[in-house]
């Protein structure tokens, strides 16, 4: 199956009738949790910018909270999980000033997370990696 591009997309919708349009929406969000999340930041968060901001920040916090730290490897894996999570909302919200507003209390998390980070040189460079992405 050949997939269209976008303006084959968007010249298909423009024929549709708004009917049409909700059931292919709902159709699409049934497929897969990242249209759903999508879908949801655009009908209900989009226009509260800082209520998004805040959520995600809350629940950064309590990923942090649940990350084992027996070993750098298994906070590396969490952390990066973390980040990765961070990526996708960012992804969804398009806005540079939240992109730059969420990674930097990622970072700020990072920094005061104990055991320190800067002791495992792969956690030390996913943080410069962040900071050099911030600037």
């Amino acid at each position: 199956m050949k997939t269209a591009s976008l303006k084959q997309v968007k010249e298909e919708l423009s024929y549709k009738s708004d009917q049409e349009l909700v059931a292919l929406c709902l159709r699409l969000i049934r497929f897969k949790k990242d249209n759903k999340e999508l879908l949801s930041y655009l009908l209900f968060e989009m226009d509260d910018e800082d209520a998004y901001v805040k959520g995600i920040q809350s629940k950064m916090d309590t990923e942090f909270e649940a990350i084992n730290t027996d070993s750098y490897f298994y906070m590396r894996k969490s952390i990066r999980k973390i980040l990765r999570l961070l990526k996708k909302y960012i992804r969804y919200s398009q806005n540079k000033e939240t992109e730059v507003e969420l990674l930097l209390y990622f970072s700020r998390k990072l920094k005061q997370f104990s055991p320190s980070i800067f002791k495992s040189k792969a956690l030390a460079n996913m943080f410069q990696r962040n900071m050099d992405f911030v600037e």
